[in-house]
Order: C-alpha cells, then structure tokens, then sequence
C-alpha cells in the first residue's frame, strides 16, 4: 500500500480518558483560586451526589429482579365489535 498510511481508531477508554482530561482542566480553571475549603465543600456534594445515584440505581435495579413473576389469570373474553356502529356484534344470532 504506497502512499497510504494505516489509522489505527481510538477505544472508549481513549475518548473517556480525553472527557476526564477536559473537565480535570475545567475544575482546576474554576476551582483554582478558591480556598480550601469551597473546593472540599462542592466535591463533597458532588461526590455525594454521584454516590447516592450510583446506590438508588443498583438498589432499583436489584428490587426489579426480585419481582414475584404473576401467571395470568383466565382471559377475559372479547367482544366483537361492529365497526361501522360501535356497538357489540350480534354473533349469537336472535
């Protein structure tokens, strides 16, 4: 292959690397400055945050798998209905 050089395509863990990077670099523009103790306070928060959405979804996850499984009852019968009257169709027949 003259002339042609091969690409090699990044993974998800080079894009998600990339993203960590960029809001890494945005935290430290916003937060740089600040003292000590507004850092910790919003990383708290959005530690917390992030851990109680993490909980709430493994524990809504694992209540669903537990779901008791209900056997449908008889069927309910079904009328037929005339589609030019909406009413019920006389099949029996008086």
């Amino acid at each position: 292959m003259s002339g042609m050089s091969e690409q090699v395509l990044a993974g998800k863990f080079d894009f998600a690397w990339d993203i960590g990077m960029v809001v890494w670099g945005l935290v430290r523009i916003a937060f740089g400055h600040a003292p000590g103790w507004v850092k910790f306070t919003v990383f708290g928060l959005v530690g917390a945050m992030f851990a109680w959405t993490g909980i709430r979804w493994v524990l809504r996850r694992g209540a669903a798998s537990r779901l008791p499984v209900v056997e449908p009852a008889d069927e309910t019968p079904v009328r037929q209905l005339d589609c030019r009257r909406g009413r019920p169709l006389d099949v029996g027949g008086s």
